[in-house]
């Protein structure tokens, strides 16, 4: 085994080792009831033993996929801090390499899988790619991820319905040409090399990857609970004549059982 194929192993075990195992298990009960559904639905649709088959091979390899990309990106980030940046010989080139490397083979798997189906393999290849590159942006703390993943969905929902989507192969070499540019600014942005701004970055890589386990999640939910406690008590306000000012939000998030109901005077609606 060459040098390079060693540190490849060691930083994708590295980098996967600290998956979440809720989050894995789901992942498998996924991968192992979702082909079920898929199969009857492709059953149902074409009665061809053998393309049922193929549909439902697909979606294990598909779901494992998404799974094995989740856990690796934001590892990836993880191990490049500023310290092991440049001290760590070679790491961080070598996780870029390996990071070009997992983002192809998962292309070529896609647009494999997209053969003989509804979908065009080229569309599915530029998703994927696409889908990556904002995966990639949002797990190193870049909102311009989660837009691009979000953009990304509504347009393979209304591709079918907005005629200037209808890609030529001019356009579409056009944006294979943007992608390959994003995707190597990408890199350079999840992997910096040390120094201040690393420094300053990592704090937001933290959060965006404690967003991605399920402890970030709860936590994400608490804040839009709060944030919707704020948008009604700023409803409430708004009920109230100007002469009066509504008491404190803690008095009416736990409000004795006498008052519970009781309408304060002066409400105007």
């Amino acid at each position: 085994m060459t040098p390079a194929l060693r540190d490849y192993g060691l930083l994708w075990s590295t980098a996967t080792a600290s998956r979440d195992a809720r989050a894995m298990w789901a992942f498998r009960l996924i991968a192992l009831t979702l082909p079920l559904a898929v199969g009857l639905l492709a059953w149902t649709h074409t009665g061809s033993l053998a393309q049922t088959l193929g549909f439902a091979l697909r979606v294990p390899v598909a779901v494992l996929l998404f799974a094995a990309l989740t856990f690796y990106v934001p590892g990836a980030i993880r191990l490049n801090t500023p310290a092991n940046a440049r001290l760590v010989p070679r790491m961080r080139r070598r996780l870029a390499e390996l990071t070009v490397l997992v983002w192809s083979l998962s292309t070529a798997t896609a647009v494999l899988m997209a053969w003989d189906t509804p979908v065009p393999a080229a569309t599915v290849g530029l998703a994927t790619a696409a889908w990556l590159v904002g995966l990639g942006l949002s797990s190193a703390g870049y909102q311009i991820g989660s837009v691009i993943q979000i953009g990304l969905l509504f347009g393979i929902i209304w591709r079918e319905h907005v005629p200037a989507m209808q890609f030529g192969p001019a356009a579409m070499a056009g944006i294979v040409l943007l992608l390959l540019a994003l995707a190597a600014r990408t890199l350079e942005l999840m992997f910096p090399n040390g120094g201040d701004r690393h420094w300053e970055r990592r704090h937001a890589q933290a959060r965006a990857i404690e967003r991605t386990r399920p402890e970030g999640l709860m936590r994400q939910a608490s804040s839009g609970l709060r944030f919707g406690r704020s948008l009604y008590i700023a409803a409430l306000r708004r009920c109230l004549p100007w002469s009066q000012r509504l008491p404190d939000w803690r008095a009416w998030s736990r409000p004795s059982s006498a008052t519970r109901y009781s309408k304060p005077a002066g409400w105007s609606c």
